[in-house]
């Protein structure tokens, strides 16, 4: 367990602080601008993704536009539908193909950063001129080089990893919050 907890305080504090403030500025713009965000993940990833969708939806109760945030991992009926009737590899980029526009914003979360569906749905997402924000850990994987935004937690360790996730997840709700 103590093992556990200093290296999820070292990964902490080799955050990419900047990317993170980046990010809380690339959603802010978006939510002052209209635009939609997107977010995603597989496993404790998806977990992580409807946490910062909750949360960026919870904190919009304030003057001026709301975020307007939707999490592509939760409709368990349209990923079973996409899986079934194209592939796994399908369910987010064919769910962001029926929305996205042009400066939208997509935040995708993976731990090894070479999900295929992750990959597939931020290349669509950049061909559609939407903005990418990408968590990964270990080396970052395919994904990390697709992110116009990259947040990367430099361990080789799942449950650490999809912690600093929810921990910057979290960080960013703060910065963007109205309190």
């Amino acid at each position: 367990m103590e093992g556990y907890f200093n290296d999820l305080s070292n990964s902490l504090k080799c955050l990419p602080f900047n990317s993170i403030n980046q990010a809380a500025s690339v959603l802010e713009k978006a939510r002052l601008s209209g635009k939609n965000l997107y977010s995603f993940g597989n496993g404790g990833s998806a977990a992580t993704a409807l946490h910062i969708a909750n949360d960026l939806s919870g904190i919009t109760v304030r003057k001026g536009p709301r975020f307007k945030i939707q999490c592509l991992s939760c409709n368990i009926s349209t990923i079973t539908a996409i899986a079934n009737d194209y592939s796994y590899d399908a369910i987010f980029a064919h769910q962001l193909g029926n929305f996205i526009v042009p400066g939208d914003v997509v935040i995708c979360m993976s731990a090894s950063g070479n999900s295929p569906n992750c990959i597939n749905a931020l290349t669509l997402a950049k061909e559609l001129g939407g903005i990418t924000i990408g968590m990964t850990g270990f080396d970052g994987g395919r994904m990390r080089s697709l992110c116009d935004v990259s947040i990367h937690v430099p361990i080789n360790s799942y449950y650490i990893v999809e912690t600093a996730h929810l921990a910057v997840s979290h960080a960013i709700s703060f910065i963007l919050s109205p309190l």
